[in-house]
């Protein structure tokens, strides 16, 4: 028989977010919002002398979980299932 449950180790979905180019930072505007509501971190600023910091998505953090989509004023980011 195979077992009804994954791993804990496993998460429970295999979805990962996607900043696409219309992100507010991106156009040199400054705004973090996303990386506020990321509970696990995966989205970090890189800051820059003289230049609005860049959304940095690490997707090995990336849990999947959407909170950042909500709150993202230009709906630049999309969560969706990675294909192995």
């Amino acid at each position: 028989p195979e077992p009804l449950f994954l791993a804990e180790t496993e998460q429970p979905w295999q979805a990962k977010a996607v900043i696409n180019d219309s992100c507010l930072a991106k156009q040199n505007v400054e705004c973090r919002s996303c990386g506020d509501m990321c509970d696990p971190m995966a989205i970090q600023f890189k800051l820059e002398l003289g230049k609005v910091a860049q959304p940095n998505l690490n997707l090995d953090e990336c849990n999947g979980c959407g909170a950042c989509v909500s709150v993202c004023p230009t709906s630049s980011i999309n969560v969706s299932n990675i294909t192995a």
